[in-house]
């Protein structure tokens, strides 16, 4: 099931797509993407300077090493999520995204998600052997899935109730995700026996993030997004607007360390990290980036990732010091993934629902 804005969204996104193809960098791919990051390893996905891809990449932040993820039997890839050495996104042949797929870097094996029965199958976070995400049936309806790589099982998620359910984020027993009924999406977190719907301000709140008993995501207040965190121990909402912000998004967690990005009044953007111990944040501004700033959407201990523009999109990684730009290197040539023919439909598929809403409104912003 996908709403008259999922819909919308994903027009957007065709032309954003399109736009980024014709963006020059100043080396390797034309526009690199940082989804996660987990220790010392960076995933992504990027686009060739011709147009061609997505292409899915790791990126060893203690080597500064490209590995090109090539899925067996894939014309796109892209990567949605790390845990350790294990690499979880979404691929498909020209023109759809069909599958879900699970890398192990300490083995450079491959493991392809198809739930059976589905006709569409993407997953979107990993946690040790457990990964989630949802598909869609025979009927159109979309169901939430866990996959073990343990023993390779799967179990479907349907909150009660609902007409559609997608899981966007696990951490130990608990998962968090979205649910619609009647048209209506919200939020909902689930510790392996109880559903505890999150909403704030009278509306659903949408979850990108999960560690431990803390998440993190979105919710519409006024006319824009807001970000949250919520802590499952306390059932107590902290609103995230850095000083100065208007709008904004809490992207990724781990432990103590929230990350995310807001939008000034003057339309800049800028990302940030929150320390819940001490309520602090700090503003993230890779250097060189332009008015369509910087956004965080990954931490893990020291390491933040993200994307800024700065005649082209970059992926970025900044340690509490430093930053590094990230630029995935030009694909080789000869049989790959070719110019995207339906942009909307791969890229969407590729970085699934939450990340939909954070590349759109950072183009709204040039």
């Amino acid at each position: 099931m996908i709403s008259a804005r999922g819909v919308a969204r994903a027009a957007v996104l065709a032309a954003v797509a399109v736009m980024v193809a014709g963006v020059g960098q100043e080396v390797g791919a034309v526009s690199t993407f940082a989804t996660g990051v987990s220790g010392n390893n960076v995933v992504g996905y990027y686009f060739g300077t011709d147009g061609s891809g997505p292409y899915c990449y790791l990126y060893d932040t203690s080597s500064s090493t490209y590995t090109i993820l090539n899925v067996p039997g894939a014309s796109f890839a892209g990567a949605t999520g790390v845990y350790g050495n294990t690499v979880v996104g979404n691929c498909g042949d020209s023109p759809e995204v069909r599958s879900g797929f699970l890398y192990d870097a300490s083995s450079s094996s491959y493991t392809i998600l198809d739930v059976l029965g589905a006709s569409r199958t993407s997953a979107t976070a990993v946690y040790g052997s457990i990964v989630v995400g949802f598909y869609d049936d025979s009927s159109s309806v979309r169901h939430g899935f866990l996959y073990d790589a343990s023993n390779s099982n799967y179990t479907i998620f349907n909150v009660p109730g609902a007409s559609a359910t997608a899981l966007t984020g696990v951490s130990g027993n608990n998962i968090v995700g979205d649910y619609w009924v009647s048209g209506v999406k919200y939020g909902f977190l689930y510790d392996g026996s109880n559903y505890t719907t999150l909403m704030l301000s009278g509306a659903g709140a949408t979850p990108l993030g999960v560690s431990g008993n803390s998440v993190v995501g979105y919710y519409h207040g006024g006319w824009g997004p807001h970000g949250f965190l919520y802590d499952a121990s306390s059932s107590n909402y902290t609103i995230l607007d850095p000083p100065g912000a208007s709008l904004g998004e809490a992207t990724g967690v781990e432990g103590n360390s929230i990350v995310g990005f807001y939008d000034d009044s003057s339309g800049g953007r800028y990302g940030f990290l929150y320390d819940a111990s001490s309520s602090n944040y700090t503003i993230l501004d890779a250097p060189g980036a332009v008015i369509r700033g910087t956004a965080a959407t990954g931490v893990s201990g020291n390491n933040i990732v993200g994307d800024y523009y700065s005649g082209g999109w970059h992926g970025f990684l900044y340690d509490g010091s430093t930053y590094t730009a990230l630029n995935a290197p030009e694909p080789p040539p000869g049989p790959g993934p070719s110019a995207v023919p339906e942009p909307a439909s791969v890229v969407c598929g590729l970085i699934g629902f939450g990340m939909i809403g954070r590349y759109l409104k950072k183009r709204r912003s040039a």
